[in-house]
């Protein structure tokens, strides 16, 4: 397989001996249709890849300094757990869903920009803590706070 001078592939084919012309002309248009194929499927990848990352800059789809995390706590029987914690501002408190078959409530949260930020779990509306998390610390009133670093 060659390019000529205008860029065209020519598919040049020896032809064995004992092998009718016929024959050898349905395996040429085979091989160049799978040739033809490929480089179609690869200019089309291309073009997908193109308009799926013009989509998401012109829509903003994906906010450019973002981050989806997952907070779990462990189910003990507890009625209603949320999450609050730096990443909004300690303004509002996150609901959290309660997942039965794997037995935890999980938050998936948008976390803005890098950084370490704390958070608390709310339990029942009383208690305040960080649950299992890894890195956790006390506060001023001797709450548990978790800590992440993005």
């Amino acid at each position: 397989m060659k390019k000529d001078n205008t860029g065209d592939i020519r598919l040049t084919v020896l032809v064995p001996e004992g092998i009718e012309q016929r024959t050898m002309d349905v395996i040429r248009k085979r091989v160049a249709a799978r040739i033809l194929l490929r480089n179609m499927m690869r200019y089309a990848a291309g073009a997908v890849m193109a308009l799926a990352v013009t989509f998401t800059v012109w829509f903003g789809v994906l906010p450019h300094n973002s981050t989806k995390i997952v907070l779990i706590y462990a189910f003990h029987g507890e009625k209603k757990v949320e999450v609050a914690g730096s990443f909004n501002g300690w303004d509002e408190r996150i609901a959290m869903k309660h997942d039965v078959k794997n037995d935890v409530w999980s938050a998936e949260i948008t976390v803005e920009g890098k950084g370490v930020f704390e958070y608390q779990f709310i339990v029942d509306d009383v208690i305040y803590t960080a649950g299992q998390a890894e890195y956790k610390v006390k506060d001023e009133q001797g709450n548990e706070v978790g800590i992440m670093s993005l």
